[in-house]
C-alpha cells in the first residue's frame, strides 16, 4: 500500500508529533510506501489576518496538495494535524483526486476551540454538538476574540458545507469516551474508529528493567492543566519520609512551582529530558502519577509506564478509566480532588510489596496485550481499509 502521511506541526514539540513519527516507521517496518507531507507553524510569516482566514480555507494549501496527490498517487493520505495552515481545504483536494482520507482526532478541536475542553481551569463541554456561541463569548482561545472567531469560523463552515461528514473516509480517536464526544459533536459514528497509541518496547533498549527506587514520577508539560501544582500540594500533605517525588519536564509554571514548594523536601527536578532517559525515570520509579485536569485525550506517558511495568495513579475522567484499571494496574481519584490524591497517594506507598509486584505484572500485561507496535499496525490497517472501502463505496476511488 502507498500511503501519504500529512501533518502541520505546532511551534512546540508535541505528542502528536511523536506519534507522526511512530507511525511512520510502524508503516516503513510493514514494507508500505510511506512518504510524510509536513509544514511547520515555526517557520509561518504571516499576518494574524491571513493566518484567520487561511485557517477556514488556504487556497494554497488546496492547489498545492492536489498537485502532491498527483505526483504521489498514494492509495490513502492519512491526515494528523492540519491546523492552522493546512486547512480543512486538503480534505476536499484529496476527495477532488479521489484519494481516500483517515484523519486522526488527536484533540477536540472540532468542535472546542481551544482544543482540550477546557474553560475557567475545569472541564468544559458547552460547545459539544452546538454552534459554538460559548467559545466566542468566552474567548476561550489564547483569551482572544479575533483567534477565537477564526476557530468558529472554521467548525461552523465546515459543518455547514458538509466538509466533517462528507470529505473525511475514516475518522481514528484514541478512546471510546473521546469517540463519544465526536458522535455528539456530529461525526458520523460508523466511521469513527477507536484506535490507541503504541509505543515500541523499551526494555531490549533498557537492558535489564532498572531496579526500582522508592519514588513516584510525573512526567509532562509543566502548565495548569497538568495539575503539577495539585500533586505538590498532595505531596506536602501526605509528609513522607523515604519517598521521592521525581518532576520530569519543563513548561510556563515550571519556575512558579518551584518557588512556591520551595521547601518541600525529597522533589527532585529533573527538567526536559530525552525519551530514553523519561523511560528510564519511569521503570526506575514505583508509580507513575498523571494529576491532569483536562480530558486527556490519551496519554503517551500512561503506556510508556505501562511498558516498563510501572503502575499508575490518575484522574477517573475521560477516556483514562479505558487505560488503567483500578487495583490492577493502579489507582484512579476524583478529578483535581486533592484529599482523594492524597488518599490514593497514601495507599499507594505503602501498598504491600507482593500487591504492587502484581500490578506490576498486570500493567506490562496490558501494554503486551493493547499497546505493541504489532497490534496497533493491525488495527491501522483496518481503518485504512475501512477508508478505501468507504471512498470506493461513496466515490467510486
Amino acid at each position: 500500500m502507498k500511503v501519504l502521511l500529512v501533518h502541520n506541526y505546532y511551534t512546540r514539540p508535541s505528542g502528536e508529533d511523536t506519534v507522526f513519527e511512530l507511525e511512520f516507521g510502524l508503516l516503513k517496518n510493514g514494507n508500505h510506501q510511506v512518504e510524510r507531507f509536513t509544514v511547520s507553524n515555526a517557520s509561518m510569516k504571516t499576518t494574524p489576518l491571513r493566518v484567520g482566514m487561511q485557517t477556514i480555507w488556504s487556497h494554497r494549501s488546496y492547489r498545492n496538495f492536489r498537485q502532491i496527490l498527483r505526483d504521489k498517487k498514494p492509495h490513502v493520505v492519512h491526515f494528523h494535524n492540519t491546523f492552522p495552515q493546512l486547512s480543512p481545504s486538503v480534505y476536499w483536494a484529496a476527495a477532488s483526486e479521489r484519494v481516500p482520507v483517515v484523519q486522526t482526532l488527536h484533540n477536540y478541536r472540532l468542535t472546542c476551540a481551544n482544543a482540550l475542553l477546557m474553560r475557567d481551569l475545569s472541564p468544559c463541554e458547552e460547545c459539544v454538538g452546538r454552534f459554538p456561541l460559548p467559545a466566542l463569548r468566552y474567548r476561550t482561545y489564547r483569551d482572544s476574540l479575533a483567534a477565537t472567531g477564526a476557530i468558529v469560523g472554521m467548525q461552523a463552515a465546515h459543518r455547514m458545507i458538509g466538509t466533517y461528514r462528507n470529505k473525511v473516509d475514516a475518522y481514528v480517536t484514541l478512546t471510546r469516551f473521546m469517540q463519544s464526544i465526536m458522535v455528539r459533536a456530529g461525526l458520523p459514528e460508523d466511521r469513527i474508529h477507536v484506535k490507541p497509541h503504541f509505543v515500541p518496547d523499551p526494555l531490549p533498549a533498557l537492558g535489564s528493567p532498572p531496579g526500582r527506587n522508592n519514588q513516584v514520577v510525573f512526567a509532562g508539560r509543566l502548565n495548569y492543566e497538568k495539575g503539577v501544582d495539585l500533586l505538590l500540594s498532595a505531596w506536602r500533605r501526605l509528609k513522607l519520609s523515604g519517598t521521592r517525588l521525581v518532576i520530569v519536564g519543563d513548561g510556563p509554571e515550571r519556575l512558579n512551582l518551584q518557588r512556591r514548594f520551595a521547601d518541600l523536601s525529597g522533589v527532585v527536578w529533573r527538567g526536559w529530558l530525552e525519551r530514553d532517559d523519561v523511560l528510564r525515570d519511569i521503570a526506575r520509579s514505583r508509580y507513575l502519577v498523571m494529576p491532569s485536569r483536562w480530558y486527556e485525550t490519551f496519554g503517551m506517558v500512561l503506556i510508556e509506564a505501562l511498558s516498563v511495568g510501572t503502575a499508575i495513579i490518575a484522574p477517573n475522567h475521560g477516556g483514562i478509566p479505558e487505560i488503567v484499571t483500578p487495583n490492577l494496574t493502579g489507582l484512579l481519584f476524583s478529578p483535581n480532588n486533592e484529599d482523594d490524591l492524597v488518599k490514593k497517594l497514601s495507599q499507594a506507598v505503602r501498598l504491600d510489596s507482593a500487591v504492587w509486584r502484581q500490578w506490576s505484572a498486570n500493567a506490562r500485561r496490558a501494554y503486551s496485550t493493547h499497546y505493541t507496535p504489532e497490534v496497533n499496525y493491525l488495527q491501522l490497517m483496518g481503518v485504512y481499509e475501512k477508508a478505501i472501502e468507504h471512498a470506493q463505496k461513496d466515490r467510486r476511488v
